[in-house]
C-alpha cells in the first residue's frame, strides 16, 4: 500500500464496534456525517459471498433507513425477480426465503440475504406506505419472472399474438451474450411487445414495467461478450443499464436517498470504459466531463479480512429461478 495511502487511514479510520446486524449504531456516526445530504450511496464489496461484508453492510442499511432517512435498497440483482422481493418488503406477500432464491444468483442465496430481506419487513411492518423502504433489481439479468407475465397476458387477452409470446419465452433461461445479434432483433421484437402493451386498455403499470425489463434483459442478450468490443459489449452495456436503473429511481422519486449494493466493480468510474457509469448512477454522466446533478458518497466494505467466511447458502430444496445454479456471464 502507498504511504499516502497508508498515512490517511491512520488519521482518518474509524474502529467498529461489532459487524452484527442490530448492534448499537454509535460507531456508525461519523459514517452518517461522512454521508449527510448524499442522494445516492454505494455500498460495495471486494468478494461476493463474504459473511462479514454481508453482516456489515446489512449494519450500515439499518443505520442508514433509521438514522439517515434512506428509502431504497438497489441491489445488483434480477430487475424481474426483485418486484416479487419487494412485494414481501412492503407488504408481506410470500416467502422470503424463497425469494431470494429467486433473484437469480449465488452471490445472495444466502442465510444472510434472508436475514436483510425479513429485516426490511419487519421494519416497514407497521410503517405507513408511503415511509416504507423499497427493494430494487437494477441487473437485467435473469427475466423469467416478466417473461411469465408478459406471455401470460399476451395469451390471454391478445391471443393473436401467440408467435410473440414464443419468441419471448427464449428470454427465461438466456444469459448476457449467449445469443450474439449484431441487428439485435430479439430485442426490437421486445421493444415491438413493450409498446403493444404500453398502448393495451388492460396492460397496468406493473405488467408493462415487465414488458419494458424484457427490453433491457434481450440487449444483454444479443450483444457480445468479447470485451474488445468495448462500450458494445455486454459487460458494458450491463453496467450502462444498472447505472440507468437508479437513474430513473432518483429521477421517478425526488425525495428518495439510495443505497446501492453492488460488487465494487460495478461502483467503480470507467471499469468498461469513461463512458460508461458506475452502478450508483448520478455520480458520472455517460459523458465523463459532465457534472453530477446531485451529490453521491461511496461506503465501502473493507477488503476481505484473514479468516474470512463464506455466506451461509440456503438449505437445498428452496426454490430458485428457472436454469444452472452457478455463476453467470457477465459475473455479478
Amino acid at each position: 500500500m502507498p504511504d499516502d495511502i497508508a498515512r490517511w487511514l491512520t488519521e482518518h479510520a474509524r474502529p467498529l464496534d461489532t459487524l452484527t446486524p442490530g448492534a448499537p449504531s454509535d460507531d456508525l456516526k461519523p459514517l452518517g456525517m461522512t454521508l449527510r445530504g448524499a442522494r445516492i450511496v454505494g455500498l460495495g464489496e471486494s468478494t461476493h459471498g463474504t459473511a462479514e461484508f454481508f453482516r456489515l453492510k446489512h449494519r450500515i442499511v439499518e443505520f442508514l433507513v433509521r438514522e439517515e432517512g434512506f428509502t431504497t435498497l438497489a441491489m445488483e440483482a434480477s430487475e424481474s425477480a426483485a418486484r416479487a422481493v419487494d412485494a414481501y418488503v412492503r407488504h408481506g406477500v410470500g416467502d422470503p426465503a424463497r425469494l431470494v432464491a429467486r433473484l437469480g444468483f449465488w452471490t445472495w442465496r444466502t442465510q444472510e440475504m434472508v436475514d436483510l430481506v425479513a429485516w426490511l419487513r419487519a421494519h416497514n411492518q407497521d410503517l405507513p406506505e408511503e415511509r416504507r423502504v423499497r427493494f430494487v433489481g437494477v441487473d437485467p439479468q435473469r427475466g423469467a419472472d416478466s417473461v411469465e407475465a408478459v406471455t401470460a397476458f399476451l395469451r390471454a387477452f391478445a391471443p393473436e399474438r401467440e408467435q410473440d409470446a414464443r419468441a419471448l419465452e427464449v428470454l427465461v433461461h438466456a444469459r448476457p451474450g449467449s445469443r450474439p445479434d449484431p441487428e439485435q432483433a430479439l430485442r426490437h421484437h421486445a421493444e415491438e411487445v413493450a409498446r403493444h402493451l404500453a398502448d393495451h386498455d388492460d396492460a397496468n403499470d406493473d405488467l408493462v414495467e415487465h414488458a419494458r425489463i424484457l427490453v433491457r434483459v434481450a440487449d444483454l442478450v444479443t450483444r457480445s461478450l468479447d470485451q474488445s468490443a468495448g462500450e458494445d459489449s455486454a459487460f458494458a452495456a450491463r453496467d450502462r443499464a444498472m447505472a440507468d436503473a437508479v437513474a430513473r429511481l432518483v429521477d421517478d422519486d425526488p425525495p428518495a436517498r439510495i443505497m446501492v449494493w453492488a460488487h465494487n466493480g460495478h461502483l467503480a468510474k470507467g471499469t468498461y470504459g469513461d463512458r460508461v457509469p458506475r452502478s450508483a448512477a448520478g455520480c458520472v454522466s455517460v459523458t465523463a466531463t459532465a457534472t453530477p446533478p446531485w451529490p453521491c458518497s461511496s461506503a465501502r466494505a473493507p477488503s476481505s479480512p484473514a479468516g474470512a467466511t463464506t455466506s451461509r447458502p440456503l438449505p437445498h430444496g428452496t426454490a430458485s429461478a428457472p436454469g444452472p445454479s452457478r455463476r453467470t456471464s457477465p459475473t455479478p
